[in-house]
């Protein structure tokens, strides 16, 4: 994948979307098991950094592993029905944050910047309360978590210029 990128940055918005397309439909066919819905959430918000570097904006947005995160745990949180009792009130105790700024410098879209991260910790303790996944899943996960590095390594060793041209 990284290879490819190097030539053009179609292959890699083609792979993602086919990815994330494929995937979403086995994640509404699965009912019972949350391992569908981590594995592709884990993978594609390892995505991202390829997806930069590639150059792949507007297709695949800055920023989209934060987008995807939230969306992929509140899509979990109400279909499997967790609620860990901590993401909730650490989630709450972030809402005087959205209002209060001293600096009046502060515009609507620096606070979803910075505050999406947050949110997104709250919302992963939530969803991932009391979740049992086992060694093999886990080695799957970030197996799925591996790959993108390893296309970012290719892409990096193919795009790095000698030290005589710098």
């Amino acid at each position: 994948m990284g290879f490819s990128a190097t030539l053009t940055p179609y292959a890699i918005i083609a792979w993602f979307y086919l990815v994330l397309i494929t995937s979403a439909i086995q994640v509404f066919k699965e009912k019972d098991s949350i391992f569908v819905l981590v594995s592709l959430i884990f993978y594609l918000i390892s995505f991202e950094l390829i997806s930069r570097m590639a150059r792949t904006s507007p297709f695949i947005p800055y920023e989209l592993g934060k987008y995807l995160l939230c969306t992929g745990l509140i899509f979990g949180l109400l279909r499997y029905r967790t609620f860990g009792i901590m993401g909730w009130i650490m989630l709450i105790s972030l809402i005087p944050g959205f209002f209060i700024d001293v600096s009046g410098l502060v515009q609507q879209s620096d606070i979803i910047f910075n505050i999406l991260g947050p949110i997104n910790v709250a919302l992963a303790i939530a969803f991932f309360n009391r979740k049992r996944l086992t060694s093999l899943q886990l080695g799957k996960i970030l197996r799925l978590m591996i790959y993108p590095i390893l296309g970012v390594l290719a892409y990096t060793f193919v795009k790095t210029p000698d030290f005589d041209e710098v």
